[in-house]
């Protein structure tokens, strides 16, 4: 069983009120207020997955981001949050990333059955890339992806 983490880029000089309303906690509990991520990338534990699930939630949470006309998403699967956290953090913090463990109702809100998959969405919310099967991300296509 591993986790989802949903990674958001967008500014709020291009969105003002109209960011997505979905409230954020971090792992002490703490409320996160998004424009903190105003600029970076932002990456969140969307959901616990298995194999069998289907794609359900993931899709909810990709049509209420990707309403918004330059909001860019991508979806990357890891084995837990403590080990995603241990491995990439020093990368999370060279490449202005705002990282948020998601213990939220939003969280909870999209905790359906789907399986963990990799993709890249353009700002348009098109498939741009996705990874075959559930080998962990090549950091420098993902980078090369984001740029």
């Amino acid at each position: 069983m591993g986790l989802i983490f949903v990674l958001i880029l967008w500014s709020t000089s291009l969105f003002g009120q109209s960011i997505p309303d979905l409230p954020l906690q971090d792992v002490r509990g703490l409320t996160i207020d998004l424009t903190e991520a105003n600029e970076k990338w932002l990456l969140l534990t969307a959901s616990e997955a298995g194999c069998s699930f289907t794609h359900t939630g993931i899709d909810q949470l990709f049509a209420e981001f990707n309403q918004q006309s330059h909001i860019q998403v991508v979806v990357l699967d890891y084995e837990s949050e403590a080990r995603t956290k241990e491995i990439y953090e020093d990368f999370l913090d060279a490449e202005n990333f705002f990282f948020v463990a998601d213990n939220s109702a939003t969280k909870q809100a999209f905790k359906k059955n789907y399986s963990p998959q990799y993709a890249l969405f353009n700002p348009q919310g098109q498939l741009v890339w996705k990874a075959k099967g559930l080998k962990r991300l090549n950091l420098d296509k993902v980078k090369a992806k984001m740029n």
